[in-house]
């Protein structure tokens, strides 16, 4: 069984529950966002990537048309 639903079963019967969640990547931080949170720093190429579109305030679609690519390109 994974950690987190490990972890949550355990939350539910009210047994201890140690801190195994991993910190939150960059993606996780940034997904619902226009602009990254202060502190928010890139690490991967892809992070890179979505960093430098949020920052020119790009959608998806946006940045795929002018890299000449569909928007599930840019996604992934």
């Amino acid at each position: 069984m994974g950690g987190r639903i490990h972890a949550a079963l355990d939350q539910l019967e009210g047994l201890e529950v140690k801190n195994i969640m991993a910190a939150p990547s960059y993606f996780d931080l940034t997904r619902w966002r226009r602009t990254p949170p202060p502190g928010a720093t890139p690490n991967t190429l892809g992070e890179r990537l979505r960093a430098r579109r949020l920052e020119l305030g790009l959608s998806q679609t946006q940045a795929g048309k002018r890299l000449g690519v569909g928007r599930t390109t840019v996604y992934r």
